[in-house]
């Protein structure tokens, strides 16, 4: 089952539940949409959220703007966990990207998937 806030689908599978971007918006363009996603979170008795790769702005694939850093950690001080969906085939990315990916895959708080179904898996496991 699913409901729509604010470009975000409200996910309930079960007696779980996560917030998901809608594939294709974007939705990351300030430090405020965090913040926004963050509030949602609360509001909505979660700590996870999935993301597609169009949901974040260019420059977070680019670690030089600094944008991933920071989107990171703000998701990790409020101990939100965070799936991201994205083929890196086919984004346009920094070499420095790729082993942020291959870092943050052996963590807990962030992780990038290939698919919807891995990263959801993942995503609703405690």
């Amino acid at each position: 089952m699913a409901a729509v806030i604010m470009d975000i689908n409200v996910i309930r599978i079960a007696e779980q539940q996560y917030l998901a971007g809608i594939p294709g918006k974007r939705l990351i363009q300030t430090e405020d949409d965090i913040t926004q996603i963050l509030e949602l979170c609360y509001e909505n008795n979660t700590n996870r959220v999935l993301l597609y790769a169009e949901n974040f702005s260019d420059q977070f694939f680019d670690l030089s703007s600094g944008e991933a850093g920071m989107i990171l950690q703000k998701f990790s001080n409020y101990f939100v966990k965070v799936a991201a969906v994205l083929n890196l085939d086919e984004v346009p990315h920094s070499h420095k990207f790729e082993e942020l990916a291959i870092e943050v895959n052996q963590g807990n708080q962030f992780r990038i998937f290939d698919n919807l179904e891995q990263a959801e898996s993942w995503l609703l496991k405690d």
